[in-house]
């Protein structure tokens, strides 16, 4: 893997963006969007300056062994969240086999998935112990480095978490907002930030997917939710094709706009209105938690492949009940591996091959029952 990344360092990871506009932040104390970095918010750049203290390829590789050992760190965190004994090596191998195309996409492309990962299962080992501060402080920091973390302080909110609701609330603007402000003055600051709301929050929301008529990131590789829904409900393009070539649509209906933004209210509103219920105070920690991890996916306005490793949990919180023979779990699991086999084909991922993953996970987690030794009062 330390040999892919460094082959690949200066012309195809994000990794080498990071590092770009971290150095660019360094030696010039100002923030550019056009190195690569437009879809994160200002305090991104400035906590990757570090990274950029090291050459290039010495720092990929550095970051490459952080993220391998995040993921495994994580690996026996889930483990024991989720009843799989340590001495159980086949099933655990199994959960980590289930993940490889994502992971390999994530480490190969220099991506902080599996930080994120590692930060928001990390949060949860403290929220059953009850060091709720240290667990919103982290949460905090994952979503300073990406928005999707967010909704889990929806969770938070729901279980009534006020101590580490608050941590992470002063998190985000002491660190989040007030450092940006601090070290590029107020003004600079302030456009900024509505530079980044303007790009990423704004120019990537389901209403501009499912309304524009070109919307940005349409290809086979977006799996976000209004994305597919756009591509199955109206002829567009999802292919990565050049000019000289012929696209293709995966569309089994031709749709108006409005109308597709109807059903994905409808469906998207009736994945909060069941992971809040089935969330709610007085059920199982780790499966609320493990559902809001897949509803962290269903939100986000955009879904590649380096995302999915984020879907650990509800995963691990599967295979248990899969042991026993619980056939929602076991169908969840076959789709799953399913929507791996399907990476190699373009127009499966076109059709929400990845996607169905998640909502197949999010469904089966949601659907068995909640019987546990971990319940809240």
């Amino acid at each position: 893997m330390s040999v892919i990344v460094v082959l690949r360092a200066e012309r195809s990871t994000d990794f080498r963006d990071f590092w770009r506009t971290a150095l660019n932040f360094r030696l010039t104390g100002s923030i550019s969007a056009e190195l690569g970095v437009h879809n994160y918010p200002p305090i991104f750049p400035i906590l990757c300056t570090p990274l950029s203290l090291l050459p290039l390829e010495v720092a990929i590789v550095l970051f490459t062994w952080l993220s391998i050992a995040a993921f495994a760190w994580t690996v026996f965190r889930v483990a024991d969240l989720c009843g799989l004994e340590r001495t159980r090596a086949p099933t655990v191998i199994f959960l980590v086999l289930l993940m490889g195309p994502y992971v390999v996409s994530c480490t190969t492309l220099g991506a902080f998935g599996l930080v994120l990962l590692a930060l928001t299962v990390e949060a949860l080992w403290l929220l059953r112990r009850g060091a709720d501060v240290r667990a919103g402080v982290l949460l905090a920091l994952a979503t300073m480095l990406k928005l999707l973390p967010g909704a889990l302080f929806v969770f938070l909110l729901l279980r009534g978490r006020w101590r580490a609701l608050v941590a992470g609330g002063a998190m985000l603007v002491v660190v989040g907002l007030g450092l940006p402000t601090l070290l590029l003055g107020y003004e600079e600051s302030i456009a900024q930030h509505r530079g980044f709301y303007e790009r990423a929050v704004r120019g990537h929301s389901a209403w501009e997917t499912i309304h524009a008529e070109k919307p940005v990131k349409a290809n086979y590789s977006n799996n976000a939710l209004p994305m597919v829904l756009r591509r199955l409900l109206s002829p567009l393009d999802g292919s990565k094709r050049r000019e000289d070539e012929a696209g293709w649509t995966v569309n089994l209906l031709d749709l108006s706009g409005p109308t597709i933004w109807f059903v994905y209210l409808a469906l998207f509103g009736s994945i909060l209105l069941v992971s809040a219920w089935a969330a709610r105070p007085g059920t199982d920690l780790v499966r609320g938690y493990a559902i809001w991890s897949a509803v962290m996916l269903l939100a986000s306005p955009l879904v590649w492949t380096h995302y999915l490793p984020l879907a650990l949990l509800p995963l691990a919180w599967l295979l248990p009940r899969a042991d026993r023979g619980r056939r929602v779990a076991l169908a969840a699991l076959l789709v799953w591996t399913l929507g791996a086999l399907a990476l190699a084909i373009p127009q499966a991922r076109g059709a929400g091959a990845q996607l169905g993953s998640v909502l197949a996970t999010w469904l089966a987690v949601v659907l068995l029952d909640a019987r546990s030794q971990d319940v809240e009062a």
